[in-house]
């Protein structure tokens, strides 16, 4: 399924609060824990080798990182059962069969959200180390398989209180359960081996900014070549008696009918813009809750802490200003600072922090922030900036002149703006304009002067952050 992502390895895990692995096949449930895996974790069976038990059965789906949810919950997501059909038993074509009857894989699933698009399934389960799951046979699992999910159901962020109409496109067959009173009761009911199709509810359920409404969800693949699986829902006006519970599209079918499934990845079709048009939205992340039997997911650490340096000012890695200021935050809301300037010892601080009176010389402000838990960003976030007070210095000056022109050429130690000051007088009145580009050879040409005339110049410019001079007064005589 593409959004279950699977880790399978060998190595020692061990899953937290009691989920463990159903045994299949009459063996025991392996011991395991938790171990990090290439910037993920992930729940894995210990080695056959240590007390006989298959490792490669136990799945986590790792949540996603998500940029936009500020100190990821260990409370979102999804837990499921995989059970599959043996050669002997009957090609079931009801979700509840399959779960009522199926071999219950040793897995425990732990998935995010519910979206996959149409697409081809003759793949079976790939993991992202690139294994395909495996029944107890060594036979790959991609057809004749069911998922049993439980979740609750609440409001994300940007979902509005109200009432709310389910479906799912599912192909093959799904249902869905919610228990709004003391039994659950199906309200999506898209059950039947089918190509992709929409199954709708009849009925609404009412969210409000507290409600975690108990939920299972039913699915099934029969027989290949298609898979497909995700809920929606859309609000369902209370007070409008022109809203229409019966979309055009609920019960329409069809695997190129919502998604193109001969794209790699699948894209929605028009039928599927028409859809999100008339205001249905695939759940995300945050409308699972997870069951309030399971009090966090193992397969999820926190998000590290994290700490980022926003603004500075001055904004430029190189200034003559000798006061300096940043702004910084974390990925946490709620979290204590500790700043450290040219590597002194950290010391607490807030955003903004101000330093004065800084020398010439490279500078370096360090920031780490920490949570409420004590978990410090230990890396911290670093920026690096040169204070510069000398002004270039001007070297070589030279002067070429003819009866009516000269040309005068200077080096200056380095990149500078050119300027000219000349005159004929000590004054050096007149003003050739700076020209803001930074240069180290600097060459300016005077005409329409006088013969065998006295002038006199003095050449200037400051480099890239401002540091000024101008040379002492200097001569030479036009020829006659």
């Amino acid at each position: 399924m593409k959004n279950i992502r699977l880790h399978i390895t060998q190595q020692k895990v061990k899953i937290a609060l009691g989920l463990t692995a159903v045994a299949m096949m009459g063996c025991e449930p392996p011991s395991s824990e938790i171990v990090a895996l290439n910037d993920t974790i992930a729940v894995v069976d210990t080695p056959a080798s240590e007390n006989g038990a298959d490792p490669n059965k136990t799945i986590c789906d790792p949540f996603a990182n998500n940029p936009n949810r500020v100190g990821a919950n260990l409370d979102l997501g999804i837990v499921g059962q995989i059970t599959y059909l043996t050669d002997d038993m009957p090609r079931f074509s009801t979700a509840q069969e399959y779960s009522d009857y199926g071999v219950k894989l040793d897995a425990t699933l732990f998935l995010n959200d519910i979206f996959v698009k149409t697409r081809s399934f003759d793949l079976g389960f790939v993991t992202q180390s690139g294994q395909v799951l495996k029944n107890h046979k060594g036979e790959e699992l991609y057809e004749y398989f069911g998922i049993q999910m439980d979740t609750e159901l609440r409001l994300g962020p940007d979902d509005q209180v109200g009432q709310y109409q389910l479906a799912i496109l599912s192909d093959d067959g799904a249902l869905l359960d919610v228990k709004t009173g003391s039994e659950f009761e199906t309200i999506v009911n898209n059950d039947g081996t089918h190509s992709t199709r929409m199954g709708c509810a009849t009925k609404p359920i009412r969210m409000d900014l507290n409600s975690s409404i108990p939920t299972h969800i039913k699915y099934y693949q029969g027989p290949r070549y298609h898979i497909a699986m995700t809920v929606l829902w859309r609000p369902w006006p209370e007070n409008d008696p022109n809203f229409q519970p019966n979309d055009p599209l609920c019960g329409k079918s069809g695997n190129n009918y919502f998604f193109d499934y001969t794209k790699v990845p699948s894209v929605p079709t028009a039928k599927f813009d028409e859809l999100t048009a008339r205001g249905w939205k695939v759940l995300t992340q945050e409308n699972y809750a997870l069951p309030r039997s399971i009090t966090s997911n193992p397969c999820k650490e926190p998000d590290p802490v994290r700490t980022f340096i926003t603004t500075t000012s001055p904004a430029s890695i190189r200034t003559n200003q000798t006061a300096f200021s940043a702004t910084f935050r974390s990925n946490y809301q709620v979290v204590t600072y500790q700043c450290s300037l040219d590597g002194a010892t950290r010391v607490p601080c807030t955003s903004p922090v101000s330093y004065t009176g800084l020398g010439e010389g490279s500078h370096d402000l360090r920031v780490w922030a920490t949570d409420l838990d004590g978990r410090t960003d230990e890396l911290g976030a670093s920026y690096a900036w040169t204070i510069d007070l000398s002004a270039p210095s001007a070297i070589n000056g030279n002067a070429v002149s003819t009866t009516n022109s000269v040309t005068i050429t200077w080096t200056t130690s380095e990149p500078s703006t050119t300027k000219l000051l000349w005159g004929p007088t000590t004054a050096t009145s007149n003003v050739v304009a700076e020209d803001f580009i930074y240069k180290t050879q600097h060459s300016v040409t005077l005409n329409n002067l006088s013969p065998d005339t006295a002038y006199y110049y003095r050449f200037a410019g400051r480099d890239s952050v401002g540091n000024s001079f101008t040379s002492n007064r200097l001569g030479f005589l036009t020829k006659p």
